[in-house]
């Protein structure tokens, strides 16, 4: 890819594959957090690379029939392909981040019952009753974890839940915010 640009190759002059590499390359290299910078985020990114694929003033040109055309570094057809497959892509992970904050409603259900139990086992005073309120909550513990954990296991809970939560609505937005963009 370099070696054709190197001699002076552009737009459709450029094997197919290797423009297909570029982009690719291009984007994982904007997108990528890497030591020695920060990343950019994939919006901002498809939006170079939209701004790639556009002739700029020292463009060279390519002829097209009977006309001498400009054409960007990027293909456009290539640049927008990219896009409907990030599409795509934000689109399951948004499913997958739902089904997980599913399961994590569940779990708050399960902590927040046996919370209910915990409670009332902190507050009896009666050995018996007390007794079988912890033997309660535990029914509602899963193997590994421990009675005196159960407050702290709802409030992580919770707070997981948010995250995802929040995490689902920044990517609902910047889907759509992809689907309106146009190459």
């Amino acid at each position: 890819m370099e070696q054709d640009i190197q001699i002076g190759l552009v737009g459709d002059e450029i094997m197919y594959e290797g423009q297909i590499i570029r982009v690719a390359d291009e984007f994982d290299a904007i997108t990528s957090k890497r030591q020695y910078k920060t990343h950019i985020g994939v919006v901002d990114t498809l939006k170079i690379l939209i701004q790639n694929s556009k002739p700029g003033p020292k463009s060279k040109k390519i002829q097209k029939g009977f006309f001498k055309v400009a054409v960007g570094k990027n293909n456009k057809k290539i640049v927008q392909k990219l896009i409907e497959i990030v599409a795509e892509d934000t689109e399951y992970e948004i499913y997958i981040k739902a089904k997980h904050l599913e399961h994590i409603k569940n779990e708050i259900k399960r902590y927040t019952d046996a919370f209910k139990y915990y409670e009332k086992a902190e507050k009896e005073n009666k050995e018996s009753k007390k007794e079988y309120y912890t033997e309660y909550a535990k029914g509602y513990l899963i193997r590994g974890e421990e009675y005196e954990q159960i407050p702290i296991y709802l409030k992580e809970s919770e707070e997981a839940y948010k995250k995802r939560a929040d995490e689902i609505e920044n990517l609902r937005q910047e889907y759509k915010v992809i689907r309106k963009l146009k190459v």
